[in-house]
């Protein structure tokens, strides 16, 4: 059956435009290819068809150049993707078993209607896991289209693309630095075209330029043009709120980036209400911007649903730090541990991204960036030298923990005294009750007896 005359158009409530219209002409085009045609009744059955729209259309339409296409066939494999995955109705496995794992919610509007995305790697506790990561994403993406379409139909006020601010304190190379996480993360934004309206990367270090580097040629020069890279410190941060942040909100973000300094890795409750800021002078609300946490707007977070969650499981905050065996470890200072520990594991991932690079690069004869990884190369030869005096450190705090550890043993009680016996007497006469009991004794090193 054909439906390229009335069905798309119409199922879709959009008006019939007309073919002297070059945008609303283009839009007809695309949902008259075949490969949209082809997806559409199976859209309509998976109850997900709210999702095509004018508006949907033109960006697929803006993120190819115009080209009809290419754009028809983006629409179509995204369609696909949205019946398969369900992205609006899956959760992040890993925060539904512990709402410490990510930490990546939205806190706020700004002033042109664009949901504002913001994430901390510091309280990021499962930053290891490839796929809940790449569920949690998804899922934010989609909480951020469903607010600005809820603003849109209550206010009147339309936006199509959210802001990310990405604080990168508590960076780890080893931790950060998956190229499969890029890689499909980029895979990721291909069914969101034109969503992303900036991304600021705050305090990002200067190991993460590689892994910049591969991500770039993941995306094309329009999202790149979008990035920033800025400083917590230095003032421009500031500056770069003051282009698009309300008062309010641009007060919260630069309270939340120093209360993220202050609060202990893990222990960041972005779901409870406001406790007392880094300055000790104001109340601070971790849920976000006032002006968001009390529109309606807000239900439709991962804040407001961690709320329910921690509700319906008391322990779903408190999977990484109950104590599930003793540590060893405990009595040496763990930031220094941990220090020892990217000591170790950094320089093998620097070197696989570099290697990564370098064959990317290869492929492309692009000779700056095999430079580049060949620079990495050698810092990372360098890394794995400093590693072995690591190594050497680790070991010894090893085995020093494990002696201050050792279960304390009662020394054996003091032999009886035995009376003197006289040179002349037979040795067989000798009898000591006591030799037989007391087994052999020797000092093991740490002042107990083994």
């Amino acid at each position: 059956q054909d439906f390229s005359n009335s069905f798309p158009l119409q199922f879709f409530g959009m008006a019939q435009p007309t073919c002297n219209d070059g945008p609303a002409a283009a839009v007809k085009s695309v949902l008259q290819s075949q490969c949209i045609q082809d997806v559409l009744i199976l859209a309509r059955r998976s109850g997900d068809s709210d999702f095509v729209d004018h508006a949907c259309v033109q960006r697929y339409l803006r993120a190819n150049e115009g080209n009809v296409p290419k754009a028809a066939a983006a629409l179509a494999a995204t369609i696909k993707w949205r019946i398969k995955e369900q992205p609006a109705e899956t959760e992040c496995p890993a925060c539904a078993r512990c709402l410490l794992s990510h930490c990546m919610r939205i806190v706020g509007i700004d002033i042109f209607g664009r949901a504002v995305i913001y994430a901390c790697l510091e309280h990021a506790m499962d930053r290891e896991s490839v796929d809940p990561q790449i569920k949690h994403v998804t899922r934010t993406i989609e909480d951020g289209c469903a607010v600005m379409a809820a603003r849109a139909k209550r206010l009147g006020v339309h936006a199509e693309s959210c802001v990310w601010v990405i604080d990168f304190h508590g960076f780890s190379l080893l931790r950060d630095s998956n190229p499969q996480v890029g890689m499909l993360v980029a895979r990721l934004l291909a069914h969101y075209p034109e969503r992303m309206g900036r991304i600021l990367m705050v305090d990002a270090p200067h190991v993460f330029s590689g892994t910049y580097r591969l991500l770039k040629r993941c995306t094309n020069a329009r999202t790149r043009s979008k990035i920033a890279f800025i400083s917590s410190t230095d003032g421009t941060l500031q500056a770069e709120l003051d282009s698009w942040a309300s008062e309010s909100l641009k007060h919260w973000l630069i309270t939340e980036v120093h209360d993220n300094r202050r609060v202990e890795s893990g222990r960041k409750q972005y779901w409870l209400e406001p406790t007392v800021s880094y300055d000790q002078k104001s109340q601070h609300d971790p849920r976000g911007d006032i002006d968001f946490v009390s529109s309606p707007e807000f239900q439709f977070s991962l804040t407001c649903r961690a709320r329910a969650l921690q509700l319906s499981n008391p322990d779903a905050h408190k999977h990484f730090h109950e104590k599930q065996a003793p540590d060893v470890f405990e009595g040496i200072d763990r930031i220094k541990l941990a220090s020892l520990w990217l000591q170790l594991c950094e320089p093998v991932n620097l070197a696989m991204t570099a290697a990564a690079i370098a064959v990317t690069a290869a492929a492309g004869r692009d000779v700056l960036s095999l430079t580049s990884a060949a620079a990495m190369a050698v810092t990372a030869t360098a890394a794995m030298l400093v590693g072995v005096s690591g190594i050497v450190v680790l070991r010894k705090a090893r085995r020093q923990s494990k002696t201050s550890y050792r279960p304390h043993r009662a020394e054996p009680a003091s032999p009886p005294q035995v009376a003197s016996v006289e040179q002349d007497e037979p040795e067989q006469m000798l009898h000591v009750p006591w030799k037989a009991e007391v087994p052999k004794q020797r000092e093991c090193g740490c002042g107990c007896w083994g």
